[in-house]
């Protein structure tokens, strides 16, 4: 047989075999699957032409970068960060190991602050710990009218942000909304007067001593400072709690994700500085990941 034909390969060949090793390494069963992803993302093409062309013919080039990918893939790399993006509401956003992999839990913290405000009203919000923007450019891009003050202590995640925001900079401005990108330790930075509408945080919440028996996906790859909640998970809850009300407009909202066992816990510190509890929201598997507050000032 001619070489140069046995060496070709197919869209479908390759699913199946990307497939089979995600099954013997147990990696988790996504949709689209990951072999679609991989695919599309290699042959830049869609997910559907994918799914819809499995006799489409894989060039050797692209065969290597898939076989290296998976090889990433079989040390439980996440893909996000083999293929250096990830994909949140309407955005495809650039990722690396400098920022925590945007989740879909978080697509419900951002939908949250969406359908609390008037379409037309413009709102001044403020986040905390912006990490790749996901939600600050979430925000910005599907709403008119937002301006956002994204902060983060991290450099290396306010470049990544930074350039996130350039690929959706003219949706964005034509939204009449904009981004203010700001290194700070929590507060730090940031003029205490009562000038925004919302603070959201998606802030890290696991137990230090529980970030080693997360799954290795996680512990290995994702960067600890953006997981590591303190000895209780509850450190930056208790920090914002005691010092977020003199930045937020009377009534403003405080919306926050938090770990599964968490609600009470928030709960109890928020009542101690007078926050008025106004709802939780549940993820997809029916567990508390939303706490919604809003800033009564004596």
């Amino acid at each position: 047989m001619n070489n140069s034909i046995a060496e070709k390969k197919t869209i479908a060949f390759c699913q199946a075999w990307i497939d089979d090793i995600g099954k013997a390494y147990n990696l988790p069963y996504t949709l689209p699957k990951e072999s679609d992803i991989i695919l599309a993302f290699v042959l830049d093409k869609s997910i559907s032409f994918i799914q819809m062309n499995p006799s489409y013919l894989v060039h050797a080039s692209q065969w290597q970068r898939i076989e290296a990918y998976m090889q990433r893939r079989k040390m439980q790399e996440p893909l996000a960060y083999i293929l250096g993006e990830a994909a949140f509401r309407e955005l495809i956003l650039k990722v690396n190991k400098q920022v925590l992999i945007p989740r879909p839990e978080t697509e419900l913290l951002v939908q949250a602050a969406l359908d609390i405000f008037n379409t037309k009203q413009e709102i001044n919000v403020l986040e905390i710990g912006t990490g790749s923007g996901a939600i600050a450019l979430s925000l910005a891009y599907e709403r008119k009218n937002t301006t956002v003050t994204a902060i983060d202590i991290d450099v290396n995640a306010l470049a990544c942000a930074q350039e996130n925001y350039h690929k959706y900079k003219k949706q964005i401005i034509a939204n009449h909304s904009s981004i203010l990108w700001l290194e700070s330790n929590l507060l730090d930075q940031i003029e205490p007067k009562q000038q925004f509408d919302l603070c959201i945080t998606n802030p890290p919440y696991i137990k230090t001593g529980d970030i080693q028996t997360l799954d290795v996906s996680v512990k290995k790859f994702e960067p600890w400072k953006a997981l590591d909640g303190g000895g209780d998970g509850l450190y930056f809850y208790e920090q914002l709690a005691s010092s977020l009300q003199g930045y937020l407009k009377e009534n403003g909202y405080y919306m926050l994700e938090q770990g599964f066992d968490q609600t009470k816990s928030i709960q109890s510190k928020m009542r101690s500085f007078s926050w008025q509890y106004v709802n939780t929201i549940q993820d997809l598997t029916n567990c508390d990941r939303i706490q919604i507050y809003r800033n009564k000032l004596c």
